[in-house]
Parts: structure tokens; C-alpha cells; sequence
């Protein structure tokens, strides 16, 4: 196993020691780390609603992009009655 660079005090106190130190397995998997500026005001709505569902704002905002994808890829009765009222209205006006 390939270690890569370890920090000059990680080997300095391995030095010291004569142990090794093994990094602590990450609980993350295969998630990715995304960092996006919000508005202000943004940011203490998505606040206000992961207070109210016992969330961080992190946690909040993964459920909402998923839930946001999901209706996307699988949208629900309403959305499609709404884009079909749209497009009947489109036809009425172009005819």
C-alpha cells in the first residue's frame, strides 16, 4: 500500500514513537465534498428547514438536491398535469 506524503509531524512523532500511525478510516465512501456560496438569505431558509426536520443545513441540502433530482428524473402527477395545461394553453394561442 502506497502511503503518499505524510505530514513532516505525523513522521516526526512516528520518529518518536517507533509506531506507525494509521489515519482513521473515513465514513464517507465514495461521497464527494461540494463547497457552493449561498446568498444569505438562502442560507437561513434552508437553516430554518433543517432546524424544523432536527437537520444540520448540510444534511438539509443533500435532501433537497436529491429530492430535487428525483422529481426531475420521475416528476409527479402535478407536474404533469401543469405541463400538459401549459402546452394545451400553447396550442390554444397558436392556432
Amino acid at each position: 500500500m502506497t502511503r503518499g506524503k505524510r505530514p513532516k509531524l505525523v513522521e516526526w512523532l512516528e520518529k518518536e514513537t517507533g509506531k506507525v500511525l494509521v489515519p482513521p478510516a473515513s465514513n464517507v465512501g465514495n461521497d464527494r465534498h461540494v463547497s457552493v456560496r449561498v446568498p444569505s438569505d438562502l442560507f437561513e431558509r434552508v437553516e430554518v428547514l433543517a432546524l424544523g426536520r432536527g437537520e444540520t443545513v448540510s444534511q438539509a441540502i443533500r435532501r433537497l438536491v436529491a429530492e430535487s433530482l428525483d422529481r426531475a428524473d420521475h416528476p409527479d402527477a402535478a407536474a404533469l398535469d401543469a405541463a400538459i395545461a401549459a402546452l394545451q394553453s400553447l396550442r390554444r394561442h397558436s392556432a
